[in-house]
């Protein structure tokens, strides 16, 4: 009774259905990884245009300019953190649909266990782009504010 074409013809179909789904998968991950890293690059452009701004106006003692300045870049880092979140949690969700393609043709070569392999380099103390950037983003979140605490003091001084 069982039609051996039919079989053969529903594999095929899992088959293809699968590596669709793979390679949209990849391309979900490769997109946001690179916008991940693009995002940031452009941040770290705008932020070197910021501090310029307040070392200028710290050499020249303009209070109000290093006030708004300094308050121009907590609020980009605030903006770009919280945008740099959700491309996180993008990446994440193409990760766990990695996963589940990986297990399933990793019962046929154990190497291919890619996402658990990075993991794992993960845990043993490496930086990852997420540690980075979130360092990034506290240590540009405290000089702003301590520029804005010199700024204030500078006010007071006139």
């Amino acid at each position: 009774m069982n039609n051996p074409d039919s079989e053969a013809s529903r594999n095929k179909k899992f088959d293809d259905d699968f590596k669709l789904c793979l390679d949209i998968s990849y391309r979900m991950f490769d997109k946001h990884a690179q916008q991940r890293v693009q995002f940031f690059q452009f941040f770290v452009t705008v932020i070197g245009f910021a501090i310029a701004a307040i070392g200028v106006a710290v050499n020249s003692e303009k209070a109000v300019t290093i006030i708004f300045a300094s308050l121009f870049l907590f609020i980009i880092t605030c903006i770009f953190q919280s945008i740099e979140e959700r491309n996180k949690a993008l990446v994440k969700i193409s990760e766990k649909s990695f996963r589940r393609f990986q297990s399933r043709l990793s019962a046929y070569e154990p190497w291919l266990r890619i996402v658990d392999i990075s993991d794992r380099i993960s845990r043993r103390g490496y930086p990852s782009y997420g540690k980075a950037f979130r360092n990034v983003f506290l240590v540009t979140k405290v000089f702003s504010v301590l520029a804005i605490i010199y700024g204030i003091s500078l006010l007071g001084s006139d």
